[in-house]
């Protein structure tokens, strides 16, 4: 429209808020059930997407992927706009907590189902029969509530979570396909929860990040990676490991002053 009758949009400026390319999760769905895109295909269906970012005067990304695919569309000013999380320095330490925690909305056909449902059927399995994984979130799936178990434990929703952080030792967030940034390893992540966390490679690649990637196979449970959060956390009652793997956490936290700046650079005319 902005094209077709410019007189419309004469001494606006519009912006773009892109929270997500969902061509990405797209694409990387198709992959997991089995109805994988070439690569010229792939490419194809994000670019049509990141294009619709050429006509407007400004776009907002939430990471440095998806910046990079709006300016190679044509994008004449793409700014990435970054989390903050507020620290809490009184957080527990290591010794007595336990568990594993996941926190998310769970509705049917959604990243959340299918990776939490992989995780448990996958993983569970090859940790100590002790380890209980607490759910937190509103859960409209079937495939989900069918997870319910000794081991496997569905809170609903919980308006105040910080109790839960306080008091699990691993942070899980698996996810085999997603748009966007995943907000709750960042939260997971601050020194206001101090919690070691384990993904799956595709949420490692929507936050950036470098950490290691916890991979796991049907095979015995010494081969989930050493050094591992998971590992370490699950595996080792040792706190002097449980601190070396929170370390990783806290050195990615996101200030709130980092965001505060990215988001003064949103209403600048440069």
């Amino acid at each position: 429209m902005r094209r077709r009758r410019p007189a419309l949009f004469e001494g606006l400026r519009i912006v773009y808020d892109a929270e997500a390319l969902f061509a990405l999760r797209e694409v990387a769905e198709a992959a997991v059930h089995g109805r994988p895109l070439t690569r010229a295909a792939a490419r194809r269906r994000i670019a049509a997407e990141a294009a619709l970012g050429g006509t407007v005067d400004r776009v907002l990304a939430v990471s440095r992927r998806d910046a990079a695919w709006f300016v190679r569309a044509g994008a004449r000013d793409v700014r990435i706009v970054t989390h903050g999380m507020a620290a809490r320095r009184d957080a527990p330490g290591p010794a007595h907590r336990s568990g594993l925690l996941f926190v998310g909305a769970l509705d049917p056909g959604t990243p959340n189902e299918d990776g939490l449902a992989w995780f448990v059927d996958n993983a569970m399995p090859l940790l100590p029969p002790d380890i209980v994984l607490s759910i937190v979130g509103e859960c409209r799936s079937n495939r989900v509530a069918a997870l319910a178990a000794r081991n496997v434990r569905l809170l609903g929703r919980v308006d105040d979570l910080t109790p839960l952080y306080d008091a699990a030792r691993v942070f899980v967030a698996p996810a085999r396909y997603a748009g966007g940034v995943a907000a709750k390893l960042i939260e997971a992540a601050t020194p206001l929860r101090s919690l070691p966390r384990s993904w799956s490679s595709r949420a490692t690649t929507r936050c950036g990040g470098t950490s290691k990637i916890v991979r796991w196979r049907a095979r015995p449970t010494s081969s989930i990676p050493r050094g591992s959060p998971l590992r370490c956390a699950t595996r080792s009652r040792s706190d002097q490991r449980r601190r070396r793997a929170s370390m990783t956490a806290k050195s990615s936290t996101i200030r709130p002053a980092r965001c505060r700046a990215s988001s003064a650079s949103i209403s600048s005319s440069r």
